[in-house]
């Protein structure tokens, strides 16, 4: 497949001949083995011979276990690993050669879904009416089977009778080493480029045809590879085409209609030549403009523009005036109420800081005007011609260019008087309003704060009394997030300054930021993108990639990129009310790797949250494409696909907060354009990211609809809840099957699969306390699901372990939140429930192994001044460090507690009497005067509880308490 691209046909003929040639040696040694068996075993079936059925078995394994060369399976790491289980447990008669077929044929089906999926071309080429829409449904309905799929797709490119020999014939070209010879060549050009009926060349094949035949080695997926290139440029290009178009059919009205006003003008100025007449309203005087008086006819002195108008038929009222005095006095005020400026306030004198030279300041008058008996005049050329041509197009319905404005405006020059212009405006004088901006709070170097306020926070998670379980976490008497101080801050004058960056480590930036966006896909990075080339493209896109990628470096080179990016973002949002594709990229990519670890205390990335929201709904990224028309089966562009990635990079983003909060102002339903844009953007994916950018949109839409049937669920019963997450776990499993193999092993997309699996069984824990008024859908935890649940944490967990400090760098928020919560659940599970009296923690503690996890996770170098790292990684390492004290000391408590509750129990078995007396005088419970002390830690107590009313809202000052105990809006909920 030399030379070919993921858009174009794919050459596998040499998978063919090589597929041919094993199976056929596979078959003849199976054959050989099943003779040997009945001549020297004299057995009647090779399945009663252990020794020889093993050795059958081995030969089938080896067809695709220890194949050479490129087959279909070749690259399918993942189904070769489980086809060796699967052959191994066949010689333990386990499985039966039925069951190792079956799994075989299913894997192939997956893989002939991933070639269609992969390779449109295979799809486009229809030209016999066929849905090319219903083939693509069908690629994702796993009802439908491969040979009703080949089927469909025979149907669209159409089956010729001779297929199978010219298959024959190119294989067989090919294994006879004829792979540059004039037949194969002649080959390829009868099957590709002429008509098999009239041997004609197809139409518009002859370009490539020729480029073929004329080449030494090109091979012919080189030709479909341009082909479909040059398909794409043409679609690409096609909005470009129409908009010349379109902007030369404007250009031809409007030259039609300036000759017809030309035309117009010289006839009507003929005609006024042949026929002078005086209009009756400069025989009628009006009254004195002034003072109301009457006017003689013996001397008139009159506004003459007003006099012009009139003149030639226009409806301006006459304006005279009695007297010289009257004129003096009101001519000037008339003059700039009824005959200023026609740009008002885009005249070019508003903006002339100096006095301009004589020259182009003639008072004009717009020709087309007088031609509709009006008048518009403008203080000079210059101020015509930067208005006019709005002018035109406004008021004429006529486009003009501003070399015409010359031949379209008349001087206000004569023997009359002229109206007197406004003045030019004096000199202002000027003062500026220096206020102040608040600036951001610093930055946690050492994450002293995040320290401090999770091990307060984590004190309410353990509650001192061990007969109490993990549900008590609404009595923390934290404070709430502060408002950025007001002493701190900086001149607004040095928003508009422009810093400079170091070009070298922008690019190692940019590259440590590739590794990242697979976590996130919200854009296209191409190869040969580089901070040049997006700085002159892309360049807020850029600086949100800087300030994302700077998070887990130094804390001066993230601080200078951080504050450009927040100073960029709110001129271009708040001051200059841009709405683009390329801002709303730019947050969404800084909100997926917010510091939180920086800034334990602010709570600013909600609000970018928010504006993002109001970002897309303002573009209308929620509804459908006007430029689909309705349909789906098209072609996108890069511009609409762009959007579409956005539109689903906001859901995922916003996603987190469903999961996490209650009250977020930003939930994202999950609708039928939704769902359009997920397939839309498997169709027609650029980069393996948009695979992975529609499966953790659908996973996160799994969770969030599973989060509301546990916890805000309106069914008439818990039965009906329940068929809900069937549903959803049916609807999992089904994309589970279409997913990509490389891309369903990645990192994000498993760790949702898995948080996904975990939040069905374990969801119902992850409720803050017990509903006053159950539901008639509430769901209640069971142990049978806990169970499950506590295996697939422990499965997480150990996903999580083996990754590698290094990956933990590309998490997003939304993978932090999956995790915290994972360890949420994790701790409650390891302790007993109030609301199952039958849980047995001890056994769940033995399963998670949580100890042994944290010890892992915590393992490493303490921070210190001279070795301090910024990342996420080293900020979570303090956290769980944190939490792994507590849990330590909690187990023990507990076990302490519980050994000294079966000792008393044993006791009183054996005694007749019993206890008597005051228990305080019983040595028997010594063990729970420690279990009662609320510190933990007598050297960081917890501030006293602070009363107040009921109804209050509790509020907390740490990123750990936001995402588990309410939302960072100043009204916290619960986590559901």
């Amino acid at each position: 497949m030399a030379g070919s691209s993921k858009h174009a046909l794919p050459e596998h003929w040499t998978e063919l001949s090589a597929a041919r040639e094993h199976r056929k040696q596979c078959a003849e040694r199976v054959e050989e083995l099943k003779t040997a068996c009945i001549t020297k075993c004299r057995k009647p079936k090779v399945t009663d011979c252990s020794e020889c059925y093993a050795k059958v078995l081995d030969t089938m394994r080896a067809r695709y276990c220890d194949a050479r060369g490129r087959e279909w399976f070749s690259q399918r790491s993942a189904f070769l690993e489980e086809l060796d289980v699967m052959f191994t447990d066949g010689k333990k008669h386990k499985l039966d050669l039925k069951a190792i077929e079956d799994h075989i044929e299913s894997e192939k089906e997956a893989w002939y879904r991933w070639v269609l999926r992969t390779y449109p071309a295979f799809l486009l080429a229809s030209d016999r009416g066929v849905d090319a829409e219903l083939l693509r449904s069908m690629l994702d309905d796993p009802d439908t089977s491969r040979d009703q799929l080949i089927q469909r797709v025979w149907d669209s490119i159409g089956k010729s009778d001779e297929w199978s020999g010219d298959v024959d014939t190119v294989v067989n070209l090919l294994t006879a080493g004829t792979e540059e010879s004039y037949e194969l060549k002649k080959t390829y050009i009868k099957l590709l480029f002429k008509d098999r009926k009239t041997y004609e060349i197809l139409p518009n094949a002859l370009k490539y045809l020729d480029q073929y035949e004329h080449s030494g080695s090109m091979p012919p997926e080189e030709i479909v590879n341009r082909i479909v290139q040059d398909q794409r440029a043409a679609m690409t290009s096609q909005p470009q085409r129409d908009k010349h178009l379109a902007r030369l059919a404007d250009l031809h009205r409007a030259r039609t209609a300036m000759e017809q006003t030309r035309q117009k003008a010289k006839s009507q100025g003929a005609q006024a030549v042949q026929t002078p007449t005086v209009a009756e309203e400069l025989y009628n005087l009006p009254p004195c403009e002034v003072c109301g008086g009457v006017v003689p006819h013996e001397e008139v002195l009159s506004c003459t523009l007003c006099q012009l108008v009139t003149q030639i038929g226009g409806r301006k009222k006459l304006t005279v005036y009695c007297s010289t005095g009257c004129y003096e006095k009101g001519h000037g005020e008339h003059v700039d109420k009824e005959h200023d400026c026609e740009a008002r306030d885009n005249c070019v004198q508003n903006f002339d800081e100096e006095e301009v030279e004589d020259d182009g300041t003639q008072t004009v008058i717009c020709d087309a005007c007088i031609d509709d008996r009006e008048s518009a005049i403008y203080c000079s050329v210059r101020c015509a011609k930067q208005n006019l041509p709005h002018h035109n197009e406004m008021k004429h319905d006529v486009k003009t260019g501003p070399d015409e404005i010359d031949s379209l405006v008349s001087p206000l020059a004569g023997d009359g008087e002229h109206p007197q212009q406004p003045p030019a405006p004096r000199p202002s004088k000027t003062f500026t309003i220096d206020f102040d901006v608040p600036s951001q709070p610093e930055v946690d170097e050492n994450f002293d704060a995040l320290r401090d306020t999770h091990a307060q926070f984590l004190d309410n998670i353990f509650p001192s009394d061990p007969d109490s379980d993990c549900n008590d976490f609404t009595s923390s008497p934290m404070t709430g997030f502060p408002t950025p101080p007001s002493s701190h801050s900086h001149s607004i004058q040095s928003l508009h300054a422009k810093p400079q960056f170091n070009l070298d480590s922008a690019e190692s930036l940019l590259t440590s930021f590739r590794g990242m966006l697979l976590h996130f896909p919200c854009i296209v990075l191409k190869p040969d993108d580089t901070v040049s080339s997006l700085a002159a493209s892309r360049p807020f896109v850029l600086l949100a990639i800087l300030a994302a990628a700077s998070g887990s470096r130094t804390l001066q080179g993230h601080s200078l990129y951080d504050e450009e990016f927040r100073k960029v973002l709110g001129l271009k949002f708040v001051a200059g009310g841009e709405r683009s594709i390329e801002l709303l990229q730019g947050m969404l990519i800084y909100c997926a790797w917010y510091p939180f670890h920086l800034r334990p205390k602010n709570k600013q990335a909600f609000q970018y949250v928010r504006m993002a929201g109001d970002l897309a709904r303002d573009m209308e990224l929620d509804q459908e494409l006007p430029e689909l028309n309705g349909g789906f089966g098209s072609e996108l562009t890069s511009e609409q696909l762009d959007k579409v990635r956005t539109y689903l990079s906001w859901f995922y983003a916003v996603s987190n907060f469903m999961t996490a909060w209650k009250k977020m102002e930003v939930m994202v339903p999950f609708t039928a354009w939704t769902a359009i844009c997920c397939d839309i953007m498997q169709r027609c994916a650029e980069v393996d990211g948009d695979f992975a950018l529609s499966y953790l949109v659908r996973l996160a839409s799994y969770t969030n609809a599973a989060k509301d049937a546990i916890h805000e669920s309106t069914a008439p019963s818990e039965q009906q809840s329940q068929f809900v997450l069937f549903g959803l776990e049916a609807q999992s499993q089904q994309l589970r099957r279409c997913m990509l193999p490389h891309i369903a092993r990645s990192v994000p997309v498993k760790l949702s699969d898995m948080f996904f699996n975990i939040y069905l069984n374990g969801g119902p824990l992850l409720r803050l306390g017990q509903p006053k008024h159950k539901p008639p859908g509430y769901i209640a935890p069971s142990i049978q699901k806990l169970k499950l649940g506590v295996a697939d944490i422990r499965a997480l967990f150990d996903f999580i372990a083996n990754l590698g400090q290094s990956a933990f760098a590309a998490f997003t928020c939304n993978d932090w939140t999956k995790f915290i919560l994972s360890i949420i659940l994790a701790v409650r599970l390891s302790f007993p429930l109030t609301e199952l009296a039958g849980w047995d923690d001890a056994w769940a503690r033995t399963e998670l192994r949580f100890d042994e996890f944290m010890g892992h996770m915590c393992d490493g170098a303490d921070l210190t001044t001279v070795n301090t790292r910024v990342d996420a990684f080293s900020a979570g390492r303090v956290v769980l460090r944190v939490v792994k004290e507590k849990y330590d000391r909690r187990v023990a408590l507990h076990t302490k507690a519980a050994a000294a509750a079966a000792a008393a129990a044993a006791e009183m078995a054996t005694s007749s009497t019993g206890i008597q007396g005051c228990p305080m005088f019983d040595h028997s419970m010594e063990p729970y005067i420690a279990a009662w002390d609320t510190g933990f830690d007598t050297d960081a107590a917890m501030p006293p509880a602070v009363r107040r009313p009921e109804d209050a809202q509790p509020v907390f000052h740490d990123l750990w308490a936001t995402m588990t105990m309410g939302w960072a809006d100043g009204m916290p909920g619960d986590i559901e």
